[in-house]
């Protein structure tokens, strides 16, 4: 169905839209009259927040009904230099979460229409939700068309125009829809994925649709990313962390906000971080680029999900640090003056949007608050809800403003919060939303040749354009189009030496299938330490070539390029691959990052690695670290003969190599948790060959001994084995079974496999704690956990509370999660969760680890 906004039969603009020609709010505008507006980005001379004439505390409370545009711009505060303005508005847009721009320099917009129509989440699964596309058919940077391309959705959260239509995530299923009949509206639907999730925890799902640098389509909260060719997808797996956005810099690196930390990032690609099903976190993945998640904002902010928690508030009222970041852009244009290569974070609890310089240091990129004490843009608006940003084809930054006075979905909004919206006013209305366009102070952004209908010659000139936007959609449908008349002319792109053209060049190439190992060498040979990794990467497909594969170990030795090479040489399946690979990564200058890549490649052929650490000598941490790594994954197998390897190991080294042997033995120790309650057997198929001798004599004996206690095998018993399991009775099974499905709900952060968030959220499988006295987890499920924080890092992540509140589900959950993955806890009862929510019937706040360790 078409839906054009029009008026007496003529497309004309909207009434913010004229707003927009003689409203853009500057400095002064926004209440800085005699502040610094010069265009510096620096702070002197700027105020910390926006001026008003009334007090803080009368901001927070004196609005409960929607200001008027023109109103709410008066209410912004931006950092000199820029300037605001409006793009689109309500009724033109309604309860937008998600945008981007296709070739045509049309956006499209994700509705969430369903999204908590009020504080229960009555009716949320209503398909209501649409997918609509807005034009700026006169250049003025207001829309002022509307389309509705797909209507009837339930909950949609990503949009990602290509190949003429357009992915879209309609929970549970990944779709491609597409208008065949030029009417603007989606005639045609289909699906390429299920199982995304979405309905019963939009918070904690897949979303932001990303094409990467590296053709493949990204995306945030989810294990797996997927090569569309426009009639099908090809799938991989990757670890799930993300929240709400995704984006990448120049190199494709991917970078996240999972809502208290501003900005993580992936140091490298992290499907490879799935490869090795026994790696533990992974050093570089999901790692915290933003150390500081101070924030600024202008006015008080009791409506915070968790502010009555010590500390969440300032004293005067005002959020403290990040608790709902989302919505990150890796700004890659160059309009904006000195805001290249930065991030802009949304942080919709306090009516703002972060800029933050990214600066690359030895151990990958840093970001720190572009101004101190400060934000780049504030609002005294508390329906000023910034939840996404993107760059589009005029260089600006588009914010997009859910506009609505509470984001929290009922599986984890407080009582607290239920209550501040009430005091506040600020349930409805709902179904607003705003689309603000940031713009530098002097001068007018314009739109130069859209890519949608150049010929072949000229998307290839634009691939060493100086906006990012530019190069990824040229690249984007030199790939749709498969031109073979292409290939010469991207060829002489990547003989250019221009870096950006040439990246952009190779990853086109290999996407358009016409690579060839001469391009690979011409990427490693580059000198230019990103080309050079891209080249290793898209060489991969090549390692049976004895020039591409020499050239490819060559630059291992380099630490700008040795992570990559570790990586892919796990695709090679050569015997001497485990050899080479152990000695790039014990090279004195390693780190865990250039573990964690070995340890990836290394998946089924750890035995054969650490028998080439043993034989090196151990001159450095480097080969100690290694060797400890690959013990670790040997033994977290559910196999005799790996557990088996690494004893035999110690044994065959304990007399001369003792100080190898002992780290080795180490690692078993740590594993079977000797002198721990909850101590794991080792159980094995046969006697580790010399392993008595350890044990007779020599300096590994009595740490030896304690570990034989923990190991049996036929005709041995262990002394010390941990108590058998006993078999789960019919109803205890079938709640595990129950609680299986219901820990769904818990697997966006904890990880269907138990193994939690890489760099955020600890594993509940191996956790002492989970298989430990009920009475001490049953009231985190109860009232949630405030992890104990550790000095020099980041606030931990809050557990909430489960969103299910009878007793029966609570321990069907508890069942299953004390029972899985190896786990050995006894079952909970639905009994044992009504004794405990009696015991502590007064507590309204999460658990700190010190109260509950008190607990009896």
């Amino acid at each position: 169905m078409m839906d054009v906004q029009r008026r007496g039969g003529v497309r004309t603009k909207p009434a913010w839209a004229v707003l927009f020609v003689g409203v853009a709010i500057t400095a002064v505008l926004a209440g800085r009259a005699g502040s610094d507006s010069r265009g510096s980005d620096s702070h002197s001379g700027r105020e910390s927040h926006g001026a008003s004439h009334e007090t803080p505390n009368d901001l927070a409370t004196s609005h409960p009904d929607p200001l008027s545009l023109a109103d709410a711009l008066t209410r912004f505060s931006i950092a000199p230099g820029f300037r605001i303005q409006v793009a689109a508005a309500e009724p033109m847009v309604e309860a937008p979460v998600a945008m981007n721009f296709d070739e045509r320099g049309r956006a499209w917009l994700v509705e969430m229409r369903g999204y908590m129509p009020d504080l229960e989440g009555s009716n949320e699964l209503e398909p209501n939700g649409r997918i609509v596309v807005l034009t700026d058919t006169d250049g003025d940077g207001a829309f002022d068309e509307r389309r509705v391309f797909l209507e009837g959705l339930v909950l949609p959260r990503a949009v990602l125009p290509c190949f003429g239509g357009a992915l879209v995530i309609a929970p549970p299923d990944l779709i491609f829809a597409k208008d065949t009949d030029g009417d603007g509206a989606a005639d045609t639907r289909t699906v390429l994925a299920t199982g995304l999730g979405g309905l019963d925890n939009p918070e904690h799902a897949p979303n932001s649709l990303t094409w990467g640098l590296d053709n493949w389509v990204h995306l945030s909260q989810h294990n797996a990313e997927y090569r569309f060719d426009g009639e099908r997808v090809t799938t991989r797996r990757t670890p799930g962390h993300g929240q709400w956005g995704l984006t990448q810099d120049d190199r494709g690196r991917l970078y996240y906000s999972p809502n208290p930390e501003a900005l993580r990032g992936d140091l490298f690609p992290k499907h490879y971080a799935s490869r090795n099903p026994a790696q533990r976190d992974p050093a570089g993945i999901n790692r915290l680029v933003s150390p500081d998640q101070t924030v600024w904002p202008a006015i008080p902010t009791p409506a915070v999900n968790r502010a009555y928690m010590d500390g969440v508030l300032r004293p005067d009222g005002r959020l403290a640090a990040h608790t709902a970041a989302c919505g990150p852009t890796i700004y890659r244009e160059s309009i904006l003056p000195g805001c290249t290569g930065d991030a802009f974070v949304c942080e919709p609890a306090a009516y703002m949007v972060r800029r933050l310089h990214v600066a690359e240091t030895g151990a990958g990129p840093v970001a720190i608050n572009a101004y101190d004490g400060a934000e780049f843009l504030t609002s005294t608006d508390v329906r000023f809800r910034p939840v996404w940003t993107c760059s589009g084809p005029d260089g600006a930054l588009y914010i997009v403003d859910m506009h609505r006075g509470i984001i929290q979905h009922r599986q984890f909004i407080t009582p607290y919060l239920k209550e501040q919206t009430a005091r506040l006013g600020i349930q409805g209305p709902l179904n607003m939303g705003r689309i603000y366009r940031i713009v530098p102070e002097t001068g007018t952004p314009g739109v130069r040749e859209l890519p949608a209908d150049a010929p072949t010659e000229r998307l290839v000139a634009m691939l060493d354009a100086p906006d990012g936007w530019w190069r990824l959609t040229a690249q984007r449908l030199l790939v749709e189009r498969r031109d073979p008349g292409a290939t010469a002319l991207l060829d002489a792109m990547l003989a250019s030496g221009a870096p950006r053209g040439a990246m952009h060049a190779l990853w086109t190439l290999d996407g358009t299938g016409a690579l060839t190992p001469a391009h690979v060498l011409r990427a490693m040979q580059s000198g230019d330490t990103a080309l050079q990794n891209a080249g290793v990467r898209v060489g991969e497909r090549f390692l049976g070539e004895e020039r591409v594969r020499h050239a490819m170990i060559a630059l291992g030795s380099l630490p700008g390029t040795r992570v990559q090479v570790l990586l892919s040489l796990g695709e090679d399946s050569g015997e001497d691959v485990p050899g080479t690979i152990a000695r790039l990564a014990t090279a004195p200058d390693c780190g865990s990052v250039d573990r964690s890549a070995a340890v990836s490649s290394l998946a089924g052929r750890e035995v054969a690695a650490l028998d080439a650490v043993l034989g090196t000598e151990w001159d450095s941490a480097a080969p100690r670290a290694l060797a400890a790594d690959l013990a670790d994954c040997l033994l977290r197998t559910d196999r005799s003969e790996p557990r088996l390897a690494v004893l035999e190991r110690v044994a065959s080294h304990a007399k001369g190599s003792p100080a190898k042997a002992g780290v080795l033995l180490g690692r078993v120790a740590a594993y079977q948790g000797v002198g721990k309650d909850k101590a794991r057997t080792i159980v094995l198929d046969a006697e580790p060959k010399g392993w008595s001798a350890v044990l007779a004599e020599g300096p590994l004996a009595k740490d030896a001994l304690a570990s034989d206690a923990l190991v049996t095998w036929p005709g041995k018993q262990a002394a010390e084995a941990a108590a058998e399991l006993r078999p789960l009775s019919k109803d205890e099974q079938a709640r595990f079974d129950s609680g299986k499905g219901l820990f769904a709900t818990c697997s966006g952060c904890h990880g269907l496999d138990g193994n939690g968030t890489t760099g955020q959220i600890p594993p509940l499988a191996g956790s002492a704690r989970v298989q430990g006295r009920p009475s001490r987890v049953i009231p985190v499920l109860l009232h949630g956990l405030m992890p104990t924080p550790v000095p020099g890092q980041p606030p931990p992540t809050l557990m909430p509370p489960v969103p299910f509140d009878d007793e029966e589900s609570i321990a069907a959950v508890l069942t299953y999660v004390r029972r899985a993955w190896g786990n050995r806890g006894e079952p909970v009862t639905p009994e044992d969760v009504a004794r405990i929510r009696e015991l502590t019937d007064d507590r309204s706040k999460p658990w700190t680890v010190e109260e509950l360790d008190a607990l009896p």
